[in-house]
């Protein structure tokens, strides 16, 4: 079973330059580039899908924005059983924006290894 492909980048659809027909991609991937890239608070169907960034960056942003992520994500890791975390890397960068990094994998997929995922805010 397969899903619309969501550019991670823009989150736009992509079309299979071969096929014309709309790319697809792994259920679990789809999912969490929508976690990734919404805001909690910002979907008025789904209030608390997403994660929450400080207001600020500061001593304690790194550590919240981990957390964030973890709780994002509890549905699959601990009810549904669909992924586990492998690693979340947050990167500051010097243009006043932030880069995650964001590795799991997808346990739907027998011998599946991590799989990074790069979001910048």
């Amino acid at each position: 079973m397969f899903c619309r492909y969501l550019n991670p980048d823009s989150g736009d659809y992509e079309v299979d330059p071969v096929t014309g027909a709309l790319a697809q991609m792994p259920p679990v991937r789809q999912r969490v580039l929508i976690t990734m890239r919404t805001l909690r608070g910002s979907s008025s169907s789904l209030p608390g899908l997403g994660i929450k960034l400080p207001p600020k960056i500061d001593e304690t942003f790194l550590i919240t924005v981990k957390n964030s992520v973890r709780e994002a994500f509890r549905l699959m890791t601990d009810v549904e059983r669909s992924l586990s975390i492998d690693g979340i890397q947050i990167v500051r960068l010097s243009s006043g924006r932030v880069r995650i990094v964001f590795a799991y994998t997808d346990l739907t997929k027998p011998g599946a290894g991590p799989e990074p995922l790069e979001i910048v805010f």
